[in-house]
């Protein structure tokens, strides 16, 4: 593929070189104009300079008063002049010597311009002039009116216009290569610009994500990537430092349960053998093991790869799916107090196949109860109810919990935030419940948002999107 400046270079080519085609040629049409103008101005005054040689005799007889060596030279040269005079009924009264074959004989097309003809194998140019002759007492009148046609060969003027052509030829030619040279340097000198905004992003490295472009420095056609460029890079610095950040959270959050796995441990090896106190280590590592491997599972949950096609679940199944997965919940937190109700209105042709399925729904729908069992207060109210709002399946997920601190609002769902962070790590989760559900609504086109309630508790709302079907 060729580069965005010869790009460039070619179409300014393209722009100038059509300009420089009409103007050669409207320069050799004038020229042709002004030639041919004055070669037919040259035979109008030959013939006219012929007129003032014809005399009328007393017997009305009209003659032509032609010196030998007059006649002579109009026979000069093997493309001679030619000429010829006629009285007013057409009769030939002389012509000259070197017309040796027929004259034109209609002279009408000639008197109002000269014209060109073949004589001789040759191409000549010629014109007819009515004027009247006068006898000695310089009278005139209809009977002494002669037609007289003079013509030249035009080799001199088809000499002349191919001269000319050479020459527009040569200059256009010139004109075009200067232009090459012009597009070219244009080209290059207006792309500088872009090759220095390359430069800058060949600079960027993930050690160093500083560079950022002053907006108003730019030039204005680069104005708008440079603002997308310094947005870019802020997005690159914040995911960078996202990660980085839960990288350090991770490791944190598995060092925890694998120190106290590993105190737990040596603390048996130096104790006395104890049935009682074998059980109870056991079950603190079966504890901790458990919220291992709840981690690693929401790790890997969140770096999964989306399925190259999203399913499409039908309403019906998706609300039986919901019902199942809170009568589940309802049967473990039953012995708690928790009151779990489920209650749905959503009904909309639009809405027949939603982009979800049964897994994705009952993880989410079970990640936003447990979220709700975790700070809802005693004693513990649940609401989940589906609705259609503004033409998209919505299902809000109610506790009558204490809520969220305005600090925490806008990174619950972050990975490794915790909504209460005065809770042990041993009774609390690992804190990806809200960002798992996130992250698969999101991958089915939808999304998972936190709002606010003027009374107490907490609402998230899962927006599940409608199947594409066609």
């Amino acid at each position: 593929m060729r580069s965005l400046a010869t790009r460039i270079g070619i179409l300014i080519l393209a722009l100038l070189l059509p300009l420089l085609a009409i103007f050669g040629l409207s320069a050799f049409k004038i020229s042709e104009h002004e030639l041919t103008a004055s070669f037919d101005a040259s035979l109008r005054a030959n013939a006219e300079a012929l007129a003032t040689l014809v005399e009328v005799e007393d017997d009305g007889w009209i003659e032509l008063e032609f010196a030998d060596e007059i006649m002579t030279r109009f026979s000069r040269g093997s493309e001679p002049d030619l000429f010829a005079v006629y009285d007013s009924s057409g009769l030939l009264i002389e012509k000259s010597r070197s017309s040796t074959q027929p004259l034109p004989e209609n002279l009408e097309e000639f008197l109002s311009a000269a014209n060109d003809f073949e004589y001789g194998g040759d191409s000549y140019r010629g014109i007819a002039v009515d004027a009247f002759a006068e006898n000695e007492e310089g009278d005139r009148d209809a009977s002494t009116m002669v037609r007289l046609f003079f013509a030249s060969t035009r080799r001199p003027l088809d000499e002349a216009l191919t001269r000319l052509a050479s020459r527009i030829a040569s200059t256009l030619l010139a004109l075009g290569v200067l232009c090459s040279l012009l597009a070219a340097f244009i080209a290059r000198k207006s792309l500088k610009p872009l090759r220095d905004f390359a430069r800058r992003l060949d600079r960027v490295s993930p050690r160093d994500l500083n560079e950022h472009f002053e907006v108003e420095e730019v030039p204005t056609e680069l104005r708008r990537p440079a603002a997308s460029f310094n947005r870019l890079i802020a997005r690159l610095k914040e995911a960078f430092d996202r990660e980085r950040n839960f990288s350090a959270d991770a490791a944190h959050e598995l060092r925890t349960p694998v120190g106290a796995m590993l105190v737990e441990i040596q603390a048996a090896r130096l104790s006395p053998r104890d049935a009682k106190a074998d059980d109870e280590l056991l079950r603190d590592l079966e504890e901790e093991t458990n919220r291992l491997h709840a981690l690693c599972e929401g790790l890997l949950t969140l770096h999964a790869r989306p399925a190259d096609e999203p399913q499409a679940m039908s309403l019906n199944d998706w609300k039986d799916s919901v019902q199942s997965t809170c009568d589940a919940m309802q049967t473990l937190t039953k012995s708690a107090g928790t009151r779990l109700e489920f209650r749905c209105s959503a009904k909309s042709p639009s809405l027949d196949l939603l982009r979800t399925s049964p897994e994705i729904t009952q993880r989410i729908v079970t990640n936003l109860i447990s979220n709700a069992l975790a700070h809802g207060g005693p004693p513990k109210t649940i609401e989940v109810q589906a609705q259609v709002i503004d033409g998209r399946l919505e299902l809000a997920v109610d506790d009558d919990g204490n809520g969220i601190s305005e600090e925490l609002a806008h990174r619950v769902f972050e990975r490794l935030v915790r909504g209460d962070s005065s809770r042990s790590r041993r009774a609390g989760g690992a804190g990806l419940g809200l960002t798992i559900c996130r992250e698969l609504a999101q991958r089915c086109g939808g999304d998972v948002e936190y709002r606010r309630k003027d009374s107490t508790g907490a609402c998230f709302v899962w927006i599940i999107a409608p199947a594409k079907t066609g």
